[in-house]
């Protein structure tokens, strides 16, 4: 059962309008890079190629010889609870921050135990 170019459009018109929703609900600032960042994911690239015009925040990391564009989180869930799918659907790659600061005491609280 093929899809016909009519409902192909027809559902590439609401990823976008889903994901233009999206940001609008989502409040900035989004923090993409950095210690601490928000979590992020990469895009399939018909997705990525689909939402191409929109303002969505990104952050460009370099990967040899390519790039990677990371979108906040948020708004790929958030565009996905729109349209009533799982956010698996939008998602290359998730990537999820550790916590700096945390890491760091708990590093802290490790070494004052071992040289006291």
């Amino acid at each position: 059962m093929a899809v016909t170019s009519e409902e192909r459009k027809a559902r590439n018109e609401q990823i976008r309008n889903a994901f233009s929703c999206a940001l609008t609900l989502e409040a900035g600032p989004f923090k993409l890079k950095g210690r601490g960042y928000e979590p992020r994911t990469t895009l399939r690239s018909h997705i990525a190629r689909l939402l191409n015009g929109l303002e969505l925040p990104y952050a460009s990391v370099s990967q040899g010889y390519s790039v990677r564009h990371y979108y906040p989180l948020r708004i790929v869930t958030r565009a996905a609870q729109i349209m009533g799918v799982d956010a698996a659907q939008f998602t290359s790659t998730i990537n999820c921050a550790t916590n700096h600061e945390k890491e760091q005491s708990d590093d802290e609280e490790r070494a004052s135990r071992l040289f006291c």
